[in-house]
């Protein structure tokens, strides 16, 4: 029988804190991804049973609530179950739990994707022995963006992706992508201040060389920085609040 969910237990690393001392937000992201990769492989739908198929997870969209995030050299633990499917969208949640209490939610939605044409999989065949929990929950539902896209101004920079960007997929990795915005951030006003919700949407792949323009909109509590493609194409969107 297939587990319904999965603790990963950790220890925030000297390497995963941020200028605060506090548990950065790419770890946070790596640490929800390695606890549902291990989750997935307990499923027979983890990267090498689907790699037999010629297919591959695609990270699509996640959103993050945070109360508190734990500091350099704290035990937390990250469960994570997977909540249910919408078309070609899988949908898994996560909670990070400290000292038996619930700090931060996440919620994600997850793409397979053919590695030979690029084509979407429909999930449902592939994960029907997958013990969904459709009632349970740690985040209601992923919120659409609230910032409206504004690309008529200059970007207030330009960052071109470079080899150890790359995940194995040879796609800038998705906790990269943060990093990148986090970076981007820390030019403007809003640096010091502590992030309450994130939203990240991916909307088409980085690759070695490829140049993201990146885009910042703001309004009273709320900032979006996106980063876009050559072309003028959305690559990855994130809006925070504070």
């Amino acid at each position: 029988m297939y587990p319904n969910d999965h603790s990963l237990s950790c220890k925030a690393a000297s390497y995963d804190m941020n200028p605060a001392g506090q548990l950065s937000l790419p770890a946070l992201l790596r640490y929800y991804q390695q606890s549902a990769h291990e989750h997935a492989n307990l499923l027979d739908i983890g990267f090498k049973d689907l790699a037999q198929k010629n297919i591959y997870w695609v990270l699509s969209a996640l959103f993050v609530e945070i109360e508190t995030l734990p500091a350099f050299d704290q035990h937390f633990d990250m469960l994570t179950w997977p909540r249910h499917i919408e078309g070609l969208l899988t949908c898994r949640d996560a909670q990070l739990i400290q000292d038996q209490k619930t700090v931060a939610r996440l919620t994600s939605k997850w793409l397979m994707v053919n590695a030979a044409n690029k084509r979407l999989v429909r999930p449902q065949e592939l994960l029907k022995g997958v013990p969904f929990s459709a009632d349970r929950h740690a985040v209601k539902e992923l919120p659409p963006m609230q910032l409206k896209a504004n690309y008529d101004q200059n970007p207030m920079e330009v960052r071109s992706a470079r080899f150890s960007d790359l995940d194995v997929n040879r796609h800038v990795n998705n906790t990269r992508y943060l990093e990148w915005i986090l970076d981007a951030l820390h030019q403007t006003h809003w640096a010091n201040r502590d992030i309450k919700t994130l939203n990240l949407q991916y909307s088409r792949e980085f690759k070695e060389h490829d140049q993201a323009h990146i885009f910042f909109m703001e309004d009273e509590n709320r900032v979006r920085i996106d980063l876009v493609h050559t072309q003028g194409k959305t690559g990855v969107a994130c809006e925070m609040s504070f």
